[in-house]
């Protein structure tokens, strides 16, 4: 599904209906209401075959786990939805990664904004310890820090986990990520998709500040080990960016042009500050539906099956239906098969 923001930078993942129904926010929503997809979104245009055999492997486990699920579904599109919710929940249960990503990422962001701090015996209280540990080592005393800052761009919208300002005046984004002890132990630098996405943000949020918060931010990962606490830190370089920024260029315009949703492209190339990005917003929005209309001209009908014509009035003949049951019969009739003319697309 994605998630999508509205210009202003206000997440709207979810919509009331007029019933007072809570329901996620969808691409086609986000078409009629102007919203801009994140960077996330944007990113997963491009298939990662790995991670799709993972997520098939994720759901088969879910349900093996708790066949009882299947029970839910009757044959209605309404219990379809409330089975594939269950096994949704099913998933996160048994991902550790993502167990452990959310809680770290939920007590960070208290912990910064002075909400809470975890308690000890908590795997997020020994996280969030050796992160202040390697943030003070890393950026020394007295830098500040936001967590969770949501902004809306030129195209695009997301949230940046957390944003540190260096006592001199240097900004840094910083990303977490958490992952398993295997892949944490090979990791030695961000995956192509991690530097696009850090692209992206440093990109947007220097537009979505129009240069005054944030003037020359940099890139700041760290990886989490989700099963021994270990971290790594990564500074990304600005090559690194560079490259990740041409890839996001490409995935949002593949994004726009696969999701018929042109206004991107408009926001991407041409919009110069966010009363621009506000205002095509707005058009879309205040827009009637675009309805397509397809050249009748270019469709022939062959008993009742659609295909599609290169402006040629022959057509394909009907298949040859062999009902003989016995050898001469079909050689007969394959021989006469062989004697007609076909005039072929």
């Amino acid at each position: 599904m994605g998630h999508f923001y509205k210009y202003d930078g206000t997440k709207c993942f979810t919509y009331l209906t007029q019933k007072g129904e809570q329901k996620e926010t969808t691409l086609r929503e986000a078409k009629k209401w102007g919203l801009l997809p994140s960077v996330t979104s944007i990113n997963s245009i491009v298939s990662n075959y790995s991670l799709s055999q993972w997520e098939k492997q994720q759901v088969l486990k879910a349900i093996l786990s708790a066949p009882e699920v299947l029970n839910f579904y009757k044959g209605t599109q309404e219990t379809f939805d409330e089975t594939y919710s269950l096994v949704e929940d099913l998933m996160r249960e048994q991902n550790v990664a993502m167990q452990t990503g959310v809680e770290i990422h939920k007590a960070i962001e208290d912990f910064i904004n002075k909400k809470s701090v975890p308690s000890v015996d908590s795997i997020a209280f020994k996280y969030i310890g050796r992160i202040n540990l390697l943030l003070n080592q890393t950026f020394g005393d007295g830098f500040t820090l936001q967590s969770e800052v949501p902004f809306a761009a030129n195209g695009y919208g997301g949230t940046i986990d957390m944003t540190l300002t260096t006592k001199e005046g240097k900004n840094y984004l910083i990303d977490f990520k958490t992952t398993t002890r295997k892949k944490f132990e090979n990791w030695k630098a961000p995956y192509p998709n991690e530097t696009s996405q850090l692209a992206a943000y440093i990109k947007g949020l220097r537009f979505f500040s129009d240069g005054k918060k944030i003037v020359e931010p940099l890139a700041f990962v760290i990886k989490i080990d989700n099963e021994r606490g270990g971290i790594k830190a990564y500074s990304v370089k600005s090559n690194e960016l560079h490259e990740g920024w041409k890839r996001f260029s490409a995935y949002l315009n593949a994004y726009a042009v696969t999701n018929d949703y042109p206004e991107l492209i408009t926001m991407f190339n041409n919009a110069q500050n966010m009363e621009e990005v506000k205002n095509i917003c707005e058009q879309r929005k205040n827009s009637p539906d675009i309805k397509k209309n397809t050249s009748k001209d270019a469709l022939i009908v062959v008993d009742d099956t659609e295909q599609q014509t290169n402006n040629t009035t022959n057509t394909l003949p009907p298949p040859v239906k062999i009902t003989a049951n016995t050898s001469a019969e079909i050689e007969q009739i394959n021989q006469n098969k062989n004697e007609q003319t076909v005039n072929t697309i």
